[in-house]
């Protein structure tokens, strides 16, 4: 299934124009919950509100994004230069400014020479304007980690990790209460994952009553569905990200303000844990 497939099925563009009115405004997005390591209350009356109130390791958006600039443009000269050791050092700057080094790191130095074209393969696919979710079966690496280095080797594709897999199943399940679905149509069926706490953590897992999403899964078995999610999520949200407040800010920053805002949503779900 390609874009064009995807956007005009009609329980996805009609759950679009849904998600639509509240990225735009029109429509209010009330979300809260409190913090478990600094015990701070968050709240959040808008998406465009949570994005304003975007916290990644006790730094806001801008200060974030004048890390995460330099390292976009390392990591796409690397790609257009072919140069592997520079791909390689880039990537690993991405994985330490997430906190997912962990495993990643020494699966690129395992690569080696190979680092660059393996990923250079992957994103290939993963580019949102061509991407076809029949031939996702080949990529090899997805998880939190990868997710971030594709986002900065891609345009338009966005970070799905647990949390902004959670908010899209959130705002789903918000979205099947309201007109009624018994279940989550299929090609809605965003994944969501644990934090670094586990069950421990707060609850990130939407699913409700007979509302049920699964959950994102590391092993090689659930690599597809982790990227098909995020393809899916790079579709969807390309389709608003030019509405409401967002549209003020500069192009290349509007995809990633309201990925910022799903990932603060996500932090914690009500829902059926």
């Amino acid at each position: 299934m390609n874009r064009e497939e995807y956007l005009n099925d009609s329980q996805v563009s009609d759950f679009i124009e849904w998600m639509r009115l509240r990225v735009s405004g029109e429509e209010a997005f009330s979300h809260s919950y409190r913090m478990r390591r600094s015990k701070k209350s968050w709240n959040c009356g808008s998406l465009w509100e949570a994005f304003e109130k975007y916290e990644f390791r006790g730094r806001d958006f801008e200060t974030n994004e004048r890390e995460l600039g330099p390292q976009r443009i390392q990591i796409q000269c690397a790609v257009s230069n072919q140069d592997n050791s520079k791909f390689v050092c880039a990537a690993k700057g991405i994985l330490k400014w997430g906190g997912v080094t962990r495993g990643n790191v020494s699966r690129l130095n395992k690569l080696g020479d190979n680092a660059l074209c393996t990923f250079y393969e992957s994103a290939e696919f993963l580019k949102p304007s061509s991407a076809d979710t029949l031939q996702l079966g080949n990529i090899r690496y997805m998880n939190s980690g990868w997710t971030k280095v594709y986002s900065l080797m891609l345009d338009g594709f966005p970070i799905y990790d647990g949390r902004v897999g959670a908010a899209m199943g959130y705002l789903v399940k918000k979205y099947c209460e309201e007109k009624r679905l018994r279940f989550v149509p299929d090609l809605l069926h965003f994944r969501w994952g644990e934090g670094k706490s586990g069950v421990n953590g707060p609850n990130r897992n939407p699913s409700s009553g007979s509302i049920q999403f699964k959950k994102l899964r590391h092993a090689p078995s659930g690599i597809r569905k982790w990227v098909e999610c995020n393809v899916w999520a790079a579709w969807i949200l390309g389709e608003m990200k030019d509405e409401g407040k967002f549209d003020c800010l500069k192009p290349h920053l509007r995809l990633r303000s309201l990925e910022a805002a799903l990932f603060m949503v996500g932090y914690e779900i009500p829902g059926q844990a």
